[in-house]
């Protein structure tokens, strides 16, 4: 049940209902009618008082605000930006890449050139004297079947 504010202890700085006063400021003696404390009390200094905050309360939330706003539409902006630096910077690291892949790939090629040149000459250098063995094998198959046993010692022994 809401009681009705009557009542105002100017000791305490409270505005209170008559069951307030029964039950919690008996021993108060500044009690005033509400009617007679709020007399002249729009054109106090008080009030004067809590216009000014009021307004300048406003006007910081205004500022705020505007600042919230300007605050809003500069991440948008920033989002952009940073949108085409990543894009940029991709760009960057694929030209890098593509430079490296060709790089490697040169490098493959050389390396493969210069590995098949080398076999190249090991097959060559293999093919002259594996000719060579099979003369002497030709010569020793033939020392063994026709020749002498002198000449096939000779043959062995030089």
């Amino acid at each position: 049940m809401e009681k009705i504010v009557d009542f105002y202890f100017v000791f305490h700085e409270v505005v209170c209902c008559q069951t307030c006063i029964l039950e919690s400021h008996r021993a108060c003696e500044q009690i005033a009618l509400i009617n007679d404390a709020c007399d002249g009390i729009k054109s106090s200094a008080l009030v004067e008082d809590v216009s000014k905050a009021l307004s300048s309360l406003l006007r910081t939330f205004d500022s705020v605000i505007e600042n919230r706003k300007y605050n809003k539409e500069s991440i948008y902006l920033q989002e952009t930006t940073i949108k085409e630096s990543i894009v940029k910077l991709k760009q960057c690291l694929l030209q890098h890449v593509d430079s490296l892949e060709k790089s490697l790939l040169s490098d493959l090629a050389k390396l493969q050139d210069e590995t098949v040149s080398q076999l190249d000459a090991e097959i060559s250098e293999s093919k002259s004297l594996s000719e060579n063995w099979q003369k002497t094998k030709l010569e020793y198959d033939f020392n063994i079947k026709h020749g002498s046993n002198s000449q096939f010692f000779r043959l062995v022994e030089n």
